[in-house]
């Protein structure tokens, strides 16, 4: 009868599975994979994925090289819908803040819809 290995020491993983790279970190992998590594080495010496992450980097090396070091994504995100609204809205929450007034979420989202046209 099979035994099960119950009983057998196992390596428990204690990295986390994802991280965030900043600007600086992603130049960094991409020079040492530029100076003659290969991107299974340069991989393994960082604990990225190879294919996916290095590639990436390598074509967005322009981009990286203009952002600041301490950027993680180089996407700005969308275009506010409607930037009037988020104008006044903004001038209005810096305005009670510095009336030293607490704001909430749901103050904002209130004063938004009464802005709204």
């Amino acid at each position: 009868m099979p035994k099960g290995n119950f009983g057998a020491r196992r390596a428990i993983n204690t990295q986390k599975k994802r991280r965030q790279w900043n600007a600086r970190e992603k130049l960094m992998v991409v020079f040492y994979h530029e100076n003659g590594r290969s991107i299974r080495a340069t991989a393994n010496k960082y604990g990225i994925e190879p294919k996916a992450r290095i590639r990436d980097w390598k074509n967005k090396k322009t981009n990286l090289m203009c952002a600041a070091p301490y950027v993680q994504k180089l996407n700005i995100g969308a275009r506010p819908k409607y930037p009037q609204l988020e104008e006044e809205l903004l001038e209005w929450v810096r305005d009670l803040r510095r009336q030293l007034k607490t704001v909430t979420r749901y103050m904002i989202g209130a004063k938004a819809r009464s802005l709204a046209p």
